[in-house]
């Protein structure tokens, strides 16, 4: 941080706890240096949608970080959320994000299970599901593996977890 020239801007586009991203605040206050914008930015959509710059990404800051941000969060995503409420906030609805993306894969491989043990056509049901209301973009993406018995994992399973296991919050409820 020291090395960094002034005005720099730091874009932290991984999925990280919202008390990091303070801790970097406060180190930079530390090192007197103020001067530098932090972006909340973490990302969704893989490898894949990175390379292709076709990325979801949530972002929030200060108004004068995500000014000097904007260009190169448009050029790597197909979708920019700027969410308001200033740095962290980005990463806690992340964490909402990875919480559901979790529940949609378990539930997807329990109605599926169910489905069996009742002697229904997997196939069959998926075709049905994912054109119903109870489709989601995890059922629709992780069933067909299911269905062919692939067992390769098409996500980075350690950074699942990373993102599944976190300190829970006190909620208080904001209209």
């Amino acid at each position: 941080m020291e090395a960094l020239p002034q005005q720099a801007t730091i874009i932290v586009c991984s999925t990280v706890p919202a008390a990091f991203l303070e801790s970097m605040r406060e180190r930079l206050a530390v090192l007197a240096r103020q001067d530098i914008n932090i972006v909340d930015s973490p990302v969704s959509g893989g490898s894949v949608r990175a390379g292709e710059g076709s990325l979801t990404i949530l972002s929030s800051g200060s108004l004068e970080a995500m000014a000097s941000s904007k260009k190169v969060l448009d050029d790597m995503s197909a979708t920019l959320h700027v969410i308001p409420g200033g740095i962290g906030a980005a990463s806690k609805i992340k964490m909402i994000n990875q919480l559901l993306a979790g529940i949609h894969i378990a539930a997807a491989a329990e109605a599926m299970g169910l489905a069996a043990k009742m002697g229904l056509n997997t196939r069959t049901v998926f075709d049905v599901i994912r054109n119903a209301a109870g489709n989601s973009w995890m059922f629709e993406n992780r069933v067909p593996h299911m269905l062919e018995n692939d067992w390769t994992p098409h996500s980075a399973l350690d950074i699942f977890v990373k993102d599944m296991v976190r300190k829970s919050y006190r909620l208080k409820f904001i209209d």
